[in-house]
């Protein structure tokens, strides 16, 4: 197969580095409280500026790396990362964004700062100024496979520890490519295989947990709300900010559910997970709206997320308490379940022998 879809590459990727080589310190950034797939492509355009543009670079994020997964990504592959109140952003004059745009704000690059490019594949986002230069691909799976095909076309020989993180990266925000763009995703799914270290994959993916990891998912399981075909769970406060997507994921897969939501805060701060079923749901949308004028959010068709900062005067458990209402009432406004009675997920399985 002629791989057409190349060639648009090559040409963004010289595009990228003649404008890259205008800079003289740069700071790559992940979105906030990031995931494989921001942190894998902001590593590997880190490592395109550096080799290719011989530029001086350093990669930052934003919020947490909360995920077990996501930590032993980071430690295991020695990936250099710093979080972003590590530096001076003053001492930086471009800014390079990894699987976001600078107008959705969920980054940690100062609202000042104008001289900055942008590598997404997401749906939604706030209108507002673009970058100098921007490669989106939303019919991408992945950030990763966009930075992945920049690295082949400068033919850079790849470190294993990179391309174990671009595949890691790759698969999980594809759902090992059942959420693929197209042979695109395929391409580099592949390419980047061959190159990664499969003993550490298997021990990025399978990271001890902690006790409370195991407390936060039994008080899931004992809030967990059935409303006919959606799943809300309201976890109120959690030891792990990250059991909010992590428990979206597995409750999606409970027969005849076909819509989960998912919130919980730490500290001041509170996140909301969705998953959705069935193709053409819009998750990403649907958070978008409903986040309006609340926090930030967005994602794709099937999954999608945002955070709301619990920052008044009431506390964050009061907050919390609102603002999860508040969601709650518009996802059933949205499917159409305004009336729907709250049933407990573990009385109804069990009724049903199930």
């Amino acid at each position: 197969m002629k791989k057409t879809w190349l060639l648009d590459t090559k040409q963004k990727c010289t595009a990228f580095l003649k404008h890259i080589r205008k800079a003289k310190r740069i700071v790559v950034s992940t979105h906030n409280n990031p995931d494989p797939d921001s942190i894998a492509s902001a590593c590997g355009l880190n490592y395109l500026i550096q080799k290719c543009a011989g530029k001086s670079s350093v990669v930052i994020y934003g919020g947490l790396v909360g995920r077990a997964e996501n930590q032993a990504m980071i430690r295991k592959l020695g990936l250099e990362i710093l979080p972003s109140v590590m530096i001076d952003f003053s001492a930086f004059d471009m800014a390079v964004l990894a699987d976001t745009r600078f107008a959705s704000g969920f980054h940690p690059l100062p609202p000042g700062f104008s001289n900055f490019c942008e590598f997404d594949h997401h749906l939604e986002v706030k209108e507002g100024t673009e970058g100098a230069f921007t490669d989106i691909r939303t019919h991408y799976g992945a950030t990763s496979t966009i930075v992945s095909e920049y690295l082949r076309q400068q033919r850079v020989k790849l470190p294993t520890t990179l391309a174990t993180a671009l595949f890691y990266g790759i698969k999980t925000d594809t759902a090992n490519l059942s959420r693929m763009g197209g042979q695109w995703d395929l391409d580099s799914y592949m390419y980047m295989f061959e190159r990664a270290d499969k003993k550490l994959l298997m021990e990025i993916e399978k990271p001890l947990l902690p006790p409370s990891y195991f407390g936060d998912l039994r008080s899931c399981i004992d809030t967990a709300k059935l409303y006919g075909s959606a799943v809300i769970l309201e976890l109120g406060s959690v030891s792990q900010i990250e059991i909010v997507a992590e428990v979206a994921d597995l409750f999606l897969r409970i027969p005849q559910v076909e819509w989960v939501l998912s919130s919980g805060y730490r500290g001041e701060e509170m996140a909301v997970s969705m998953r959705a079923l069935r193709e053409g749901s819009r998750a990403g949308a649907l958070v978008k709206r409903m986040l309006d004028g609340r926090g930030l959010g967005g994602g794709h068709d099937l999954l999608a997320g945002g955070r709301i900062a619990l920052n008044g005067n009431s506390g964050p458990e009061k907050a919390y308490g609102a603002q999860a209402e508040y969601i709650r009432k518009q996802f059933l406004s949205h499917l159409e379940m305004n009336d729907a009675e709250a049933s407990p997920l573990l009385k109804v399985q069990t009724k049903n022998g199930s």
